[in-house]
């Protein structure tokens, strides 16, 4: 066993173009005793408040708050099953919460959230925050980010490169508040001395690459000026979104007595900032220094919605139905409720459906009508590893309803039915002859 120093800052920023900040992130209670952190580690949680959805600001500091509280009021020792069950605790409040009060209906929140005990990481994420690996100098993500076209990539449907200037990348097809039926993916890691691990918003994600994260990281400075400095990287590039960082520097102690300081500090411009000094008793591997960053082991307790390009009966990534079982409708991620859109706007249609069928010949149909009897315009027969659908075409004004089944050589299940509303644009006024 060897002691270590555990140097922690986090930030959280509007962006450049955004009025309010939507992102949230905690750190463990500062009341915490020796005990507890010993039975129960330490716990660091970032939220993202979905764009474009109403209190986007609420549902992150919900997340954010309910995390901590649950998981250090839960009593069971293991680790990845206290995690699961805090978030899904967040995500029943947070769906409650927008059920009931109409200015807030539809709010959600992504989440990754770090728990550091002895030298076991244990990492928790829903949507596209992000948690990352920091090893001489070499990140590596170790979430896996729930958006339409990660599953995309991972069917094979399109590259990384394509990916990462879709104009689709921030459709989030996982989050807390969005249904009562949530799925939460863990990773387990062993954290090494020199090891840093960041949490971030897609804000920081999407301007800054692994790469720059990497080599700004292992210059060594202190927790705080590398948050500082990321997050003002991402403002010089435009930043659109709100940006947070949270790092965790794991450093090796020259020894002394334990020791844990928390000091807490509000700037001038509403960026919160606490930093965490604490030595900490890890186990470490004195026979394993390779500086190859290993891969993570991935816990699933339920059955992940991930698309994978072939899915496998025998891969516990999906739930296997016999034959003659009901064929379970999937689950329409967007567009799933009245949405309005505008005449010439592109259109992705994106759904979930965590199973597997016996046999072979499934597949999914796709539909788009004219009005909710009117003429079929568009009807596709899609793969059971792509789980959505952009338009080519634009479409004129009117109402749309769009459905999705699944479908073999001698059975069809209950179709998942959407509306959509197109609208013209606003006119544009002739007054500003401006640009």
């Amino acid at each position: 066993m060897t002691r270590y120093v555990l140097d922690v800052a986090g930030i959280t920023d509007r962006g450049v173009k955004r009025d309010h900040n939507e992102d949230a992130w905690s750190a463990p209670p500062p009341d915490l005793t020796p005990e507890q952190i010993v039975n129960k580690g330490l716990l660091y949680v970032v939220a993202d408040g979905v764009g474009g959805h109403q209190a986007g600001d609420v549902a992150s500091a919900m997340a954010v708050e309910i995390v901590q509280q649950s998981y250090y009021s839960d009593p069971a020792a293991d680790a990845a099953s206290s995690l699961t069950r805090a978030i899904q605790t967040a995500n029943e409040q947070i769906y409650h919460q927008a059920a009931n009060r109409p200015e807030q209906y539809g709010m959600s929140s992504t989440v990754t959230a770090v728990l550091l005990r002895d030298s076991e990481l244990t990492v928790a994420n829903v949507g596209d925050s992000r948690t990352c690996l920091i090893r001489k100098g070499h990140e590596r993500q170790v979430t896996t980010d729930h958006t339409w076209v990660e599953e995309q990539v991972r069917a094979g449907l399109i590259t990384h490169e394509e990916a990462a200037k879709h104009p689709h990348r921030n459709i989030i097809t996982r989050a807390l508040g969005g249904s009562l039926g949530l799925q939460v993916d863990i990773f387990k890691e062993r954290v090494m001395p020199g090891d840093s691990v960041l949490l971030c918003s897609d804000g920081l994600s999407n301007m800054v690459s692994g790469d720059e994260i990497g080599q700004i990281v292992n210059r060594g400075k202190k927790a705080e000026k590398v948050v500082r400095e990321l997050v003002e990287l991402a403002k010089q590039r435009g930043a659109p979104d709100n940006v947070t960082a949270v790092l965790l520097n794991v450093q090796k102690t020259r020894g002394g007595i334990r020791r844990r300081l928390f000091t807490l500090g509000l700037s001038s411009t509403m960026i919160i900032m606490v930093g965490v000094l604490a030595f900490l008793v890890l186990g470490r591997d004195e026979e394993n220094n390779n500086t190859a960053l290993p891969g993570p082991t991935l816990e699933r307790g339920t059955p992940t919605m991930t698309t994978l390009p072939t899915p496998d009966a025998s891969t516990p990534t999906a739930t296997l139905l016999p034959l003659d079982a009901a064929i379970p409708q999937p689950e329409l991620v967007f567009v799933n409720q009245d949405v309005s859109i505008t005449t010439g706007d592109s259109i992705v249609f994106a759904w979930q459906w965590e199973h597997v069928l016996e046999g072979e010949d499934w597949q999914f149909i796709f539909t788009l009508r004219q009005g909710q009897d009117g003429p079929v315009l568009i009807q596709k027969e899609l793969p059971l590893n792509q789980r959505g659908l952009e338009l080519a075409e634009s479409l004129e004004p009117g109402e749309y309803w769009w459905t999705v089944s699944v479908t073999g050589p001698q059975r069809r299940g209950e179709p998942a039915e959407g509306r959509l509303i197109v609208v013209e644009p606003a006119p544009t006024s002739n007054a500003d002859t401006s640009n």
